[in-house]
């Protein structure tokens, strides 16, 4: 995941597509770096698509009646969207949880610029 520092306001944010390396405060340079997703990231990208897979077979199956999507025809409507319901939660969980872990390191990146940038401001 990618983040942006800016050194001027000492703003740390994720980084956005649209911005750019501009600070969303003051409109400077930011330092961009990249932040290692935890297995948690990949966990939460696993429950999303297994939601989305299980979706797409329960409008197959139960609503166009689409042979390919049979395979889930055994088990009952009611258990198929709790499951549904169930990868979706656990995929925000995990989301939630990767968020707070990226964002605790990009903190230390950011403590490491200051120090380096303190360093070579000093007399």
């Amino acid at each position: 995941m990618k983040y942006c520092y800016c050194p001027n306001c000492d703003y740390l944010r994720p980084k956005s597509w649209f911005l750019r390396s501009r600070c969303e405060v003051c409109q400077g340079e930011c330092v961009q770096f990249d932040v290692k997703r935890s297995i948690f990231g990949i966990l939460m990208y696993l429950c999303y698509a297994l939601s989305g897979i299980l979706i797409a077979l329960y409008v197959g199956n139960f609503l166009w009646h689409a042979g390919w999507a049979s395979i889930i025809s055994s088990v009952p409507q009611n258990t198929v969207l709790i499951i549904i319901i169930v990868f979706f939660i656990t995929g925000l969980v995990f989301s939630f949880i990767d968020i707070g872990r990226t964002n605790a390191e990009a903190e230390k990146v950011k403590n490491g610029l200051k120090q380096v940038k303190t360093i070579r401001n000093s007399p």
